[in-house]
């Protein structure tokens, strides 16, 4: 069993369009970057590792590219396919590090559902850690406070199996 850490942030709903959501997004992974180097590139993640390693780092300073992104990851219906607008829109990215150095981050924004809530949640990497430096959960907490302007933000540890 290995202990990581997140920070997760999570807000009711807010009906927002797509260029919203990608400015908020950009700001996101613009603070995070200045942050820390382990934050500066973001992969889609895909639904195995060997799919993973063979995608290419997003542009999170293209408006554009993060508006497409969050496009493609509407919810949609099972039979049809219809987009459920009311759900917004999710992506979820990787840092394509080495084991102590990985980190992804998971993001359901623009939803104006009253039972899902939108959030953002990021697992942090091993080597990084924040922990033990109170200026550092500060500053990490305040990047994700001043993008998306949640109800409520958390740093908290999660235990995985290895």
């Amino acid at each position: 069993m290995s202990i990581r850490w997140r920070v997760e942030a999570l807000w009711g709903p807010r009906k927002e369009d797509v260029h919203s959501s990608a400015k908020r997004l950009m700001s996101y992974f613009n603070e995070l970057a200045l942050f820390s180097d382990v934050y500066r590139n973001w992969y889609p993640k895909a639904k195995s590792y060997k799919a993973a390693m063979k995608k290419s780092s997003i542009n999170h300073e293209s408006l554009d590219e993060l508006v497409e992104r969050l496009n493609a990851g509407r919810n949609r219906t099972d039979t049809d396919r219809r987009i459920i607008e009311e759900l917004g829109y999710s992506v979820g990215y990787w840092n394509k590090q080495p084991e102590a150095a990985s980190c992804s981050v998971y993001v359901s924004c623009g939803g104006y559902s009253e039972r899902v809530p939108n959030y953002v949640e990021i697992d942090l990497p091993e080597r990084q850690s924040i922990i033990g430096s109170q200026e550092k959960i500060r500053q990490m907490i305040l990047i994700h406070v001043k993008a998306w302007e949640p109800d409520w933000a958390s740093l908290y540890r999660c235990e995985r199996s290895t």
